[in-house]
């Protein structure tokens, strides 16, 4: 049996043990100690009692093994490989003809704009940044039509100057502040078509760091789009669980009803820490990537969210309408 192909609880199994593969020599020697101790028994009591022994120190040898394994586990790492179990036996997304499944996104984006699209207004940085946020809905049919749904809100700025700055160049306008942009992709599969995705983890794990790079935080959030993909089956969705699991991260906050908060920090190439939270059954319900030590060449404050979004879990609806 290859390694690829064995059950991931096997595989999370072999991380955390060192595998020791005894020579020729030690079988040898094991039989021989053991037919000398059989020999040298007085009374089939005897033997019975050195069995016995045997047992108890495998026993304990077992345990031991258990109990290192257990506490080489990190929280989060079994909080996730829970919820990869939960995603693995849920059943598909099927969306009927005649319904839509839907999703709501709010999120705030920390936008940037370079000093020759500022229509010659003077800004005390090198360049103007400021969150945008949004609503963004979507209904998807069944065959990968979905309607998109925008709507643009009042920005966050980080000064007064950056404020007079943005409405000075008409950057309002250019943003549709206060509209809500509406349109029709005929397919919206994302990044689920971009390539055969592997559902086995390791297969999964090697694929990514083969594509975008070998740093965590490249694997990290190649998962987490991912999994925000509305139609992402079962068990490719397990697989994503299962790699994520694999990080380093640590458990935030986990919630009565199952649902795991976790965080994960970078240093390279600049500070950030990311923030998600899967809800019970795995689906990704909110996401936050935070510059630590914010941009101060573009008026940035430490803290500041590069990237911050709640989401539903989709749910099928009768009408591509506002609910």
């Amino acid at each position: 049996m290859t390694e690829t192909s064995l059950h991931p609880v096997d595989l999370a199994l072999r991380a955390v043990t060192t595998t020791f593969e005894p020579s020729r020599a030690d079988f040898e020697l094991s039989r021989v100690k053991l037919m000398d101790a059989v020999s040298s028994a007085s009374s089939p009591s005897s033997v019975r009692i050195r069995i016995a022994w045997a047992t108890a120190v495998a026993l304990l040898v077992v345990l031991a093994v258990s109990l290192i394994q257990t506490a080489s586990t990190s929280p989060a790492e079994a909080l996730i490989t829970e919820l990869a179990e939960v995603a693995e036996v849920t059943d598909p997304l099927v969306i009927p003809d005649d319904l839509f499944a839907y999703t709501q996104t709010e999120a705030t984006v920390l936008m940037e704009v370079d000093p020759e699209s500022l229509e010659g207004v003077e800004i005390p940085h090198d360049s103007l940044a400021y969150g945008l946020p949004q609503t963004r809905e979507t209904w998807m049919g069944d065959e990968g039509t979905a309607r998109l749904s925008t709507t643009y809100f009042r920005p966050v700025f980080f000064s007064s100057a950056d404020e007079a700055a943005y409405y000075a160049a008409g950057l309002d306008q250019r943003d549709r502040i206060g509209e809500t942009v509406t349109e029709t992709q005929p397919d919206a599969s994302g990044v689920l078509d971009e390539m055969d995705w592997p559902t086995d983890p390791v297969e999964l794990e090697t694929r990514i760091r083969s594509l975008v790079g070998d740093t965590d935080l490249e694997v990290l959030e190649t998962s987490l789009k991912l999994l925000r993909e509305t139609l992402i089956p079962p068990r490719l969705r397990t697989a994503v669980l299962l790699v994520i699991a694999g990080l380093d991260l640590e458990l935030v906050d986990e919630s009565p009803d199952g649902a795991g908060t976790f965080s994960v920090s970078f240093e390279s190439p600049e500070p950030k820490r990311w923030t998600f939270t899967l809800d019970a059954t795995g689906y990704l319900r909110f996401e936050e990537l935070i510059l630590v030590d914010g941009d101060p060449d573009r008026g940035v404050p430490p803290g500041t969210a590069e990237y911050t979004a709640d989401y539903t879990a989709p749910r099928l609806v009768d009408s591509a309408d506002l609910p």
